[in-house]
């Protein structure tokens, strides 16, 4: 997910500045993050919105790298409503529904070049449940497919 929250931050328009792993920055900036970071804890205002593709220590981090009036948005497992106000920030749990409308533009976007797809690793179908386990493995950013023939 954070491939594609990276590439729609731009497209909005947002200053992107991206956290991630050692040795991910080059590809990362290649998304069209402006800035890449192994640790956002340096940053002394706070952000606008932080979006945590993550969930566990990276939300639990997330709070405090967001501005008070500022917007944390995670995809992973609804975030604390009482830290939240503490922090005196909006926290919400983004969970996708379906939208034609909004499936149809990134479609667009994805035709036209502006939004990358980027592929991890690929299985044929046979080998789903290693597909799957491979989720847990450090593995090259991107989706896994599976492959059917």
């Amino acid at each position: 997910m954070g491939v594609y929250a990276v590439q729609l931050a731009v497209i909005l328009g947002a200053d992107d500045i991206a956290t991630g792993r050692a040795g991910q920055g080059d590809f990362v900036r290649s998304l069209g993050a402006r800035t890449f970071t192994e640790d956002a804890g340096d940053v002394r205002d706070g952000f606008d919105v932080v979006v945590d593709t993550v969930g566990g220590p990276v939300l639990e981090a997330s709070y405090g790298l967001t501005r008070c009036g500022g917007r944390l948005v995670t995809l992973s497992t609804p975030p604390s409503a009482q830290r939240a106000e503490q922090l005196g920030i909006h926290a919400t749990f983004f969970t996708v529904t379906p939208d034609a409308a909004q499936l149809s533009r990134l479609a667009e976007l994805a035709d036209g070049g502006k939004l990358r797809p980027v592929v991890s690793q690929v299985f044929p179908l046979r080998e789903g449940r290693e597909a799957f386990e491979s989720g847990t493995r450090p593995h090259p950013p991107g989706k896994t497919v599976l492959l059917v023939r």
